[in-house]
């Protein structure tokens, strides 16, 4: 299920938080074509949000920097 957006006009990109599955999928802004997916345990399997800053990594790759929000436990 969507949950948040975050579009990356820099990059041609809409980014979906998919709540349901943990993920992220970004699409063209353009044709709706997929791009990436965005999954890892790190962020937890329940993601709420999404946001996008055209600021480059450390590593000097040419992808976004993509920050999530997840859902986290109390245990």
């Amino acid at each position: 299920m969507p949950h948040a957006l975050a579009l990356a006009e820099d990059k041609e990109m809409l980014c979906v938080a998919d709540r349901e599955n943990g993920r992220i999928q970004c699409f063209n802004c353009h044709n709706g074509s997929f791009i990436v997916q965005f999954h890892s345990s790190e962020m937890g399997s329940r993601i709420f949000s999404v946001a996008y800053s055209p600021a480059q990594g450390t590593d000097d790759s040419d992808w976004p920097v993509i920050s999530v929000r997840a859902l986290q436990r109390c245990h």
